[in-house]
């Protein structure tokens, strides 16, 4: 029932929160819109790794990249990018859940070593990572669905001999 200008306003009133700064990993912004620096890109190794195809983890990727690098990542309420979410999958052939599986166990492979030192930092700080996993905390969703994909064995086993001391990260 909205004019687009009372659209957006509507939805900054609602989502008006200013600036939050997002810690990577876990957490990470999602890349329909972004703003980095290009001197940033040039430092972290790019926009994008080539090995994540269409439709999973880039933007995870690029959100830790930048952190790892040191840099800080943030979300703003303050502008509105209107986004049809998925609308490329339907007008193309590509397997969504086939291209996200593949990408995510690319990433995996990947960030094996820094998601097994993140979670082996926090369960020494006394986190109750798995239990946050559970409850689908909103800083651990991506961990949470990368856990269901790689299964919860793998994913924790080398968490588990690196906190035992039988394996070095």
């Amino acid at each position: 029932p909205y004019t687009y200008e009372d659209f957006v306003e509507e939805a900054k009133r609602i989502n008006n929160f200013g600036l939050r700064e997002i810690e990577g990993p876990p957490s990470f912004i999602s890349t329909c819109c972004v703003l980095v620096n290009r001197e940033i890109i040039d430092r972290i190794g790019g926009l994008a790794d080539p090995r994540f195809f269409r439709y999973g983890c880039e933007d995870v990727d690029l959100s830790w990249r930048i952190s790892i690098e040191g840099y800080k990542i943030a979300l703003t309420s303050e502008a509105y990018v209107h986004h049809f979410k998925h609308v490329s999958v339907e007008v193309s052939d590509l397997d969504r859940k086939a291209s996200t599986e593949g990408n995510m166990r690319i990433f995996y492979e990947k960030w094996r070593n820094e998601i097994n030192r993140f979670l082996t930092a926090k369960l020494s700080e006394g986190v109750d990572v798995k239990k946050r996993l559970g409850e689908e905390d909103p800083d651990y969703w991506f961990l949470a669905r990368l856990e269901g994909m790689i299964g919860a064995e793998k994913f924790w086993q080398s968490v588990e001999r690196v906190k035992s001391g039988k394996e070095r990260i």
